[in-house]
């Protein structure tokens, strides 16, 4: 009979890690939608729920910082990092945020853009604020 009872007890905290596994899932997808729609009040309510804010999204790697840059919303690259997203994280084309922010900020350079010029300006200083050198300690 205990041994019974164990597997019923084992069984039930493996639904319950399940269950609790994929909520923080849909939260994390939650978070990615609410960033790439620059949805400031939803990314920050579900940030304070402390979701995984270093999740990788499947198809690319990026993360919400990444998807925050790419879309230029500073006010969310902001967020994230206040919230200790992770601004080393690297995609599958092995790229930080900053790194896109760098490109990005070139290519508006190049064409002239000075809106997105300006916009990749801040979120590069945005960035440099917490983001270690290549080479430098973290301790």
């Amino acid at each position: 009979m205990k041994l019974q009872t164990k597997i019923v007890s084992f069984l039930a905290v493996l639904v319950v890690f399940s269950f609790t596994q994929q909520c923080h899932t849909t939260m994390e997808n939650e978070l990615l939608k609410h960033v790439s729609n620059g949805d400031y009040k939803e990314a920050k309510a579900l940030l304070q729920q402390d979701v995984d804010k270093n999740k990788k999204s499947l198809e690319t790697g990026n993360t919400p910082l990444h998807i925050a840059v790419i879309k230029g919303f500073e006010n969310i690259v902001e967020l994230l990092l206040i919230f200790w997203a992770d601004p080393h994280k690297k995609n599958y084309y092995n790229e930080k945020p900053i790194d896109i922010a760098k490109q990005i900020y070139t290519a508006a350079v190049k064409e002239k853009d000075t809106e997105t010029t300006i916009i990749y300006s801040r979120i590069i200083k945005i960035l440099s604020l917490y983001t270690i050198p290549e080479g430098a300690s973290r301790r």
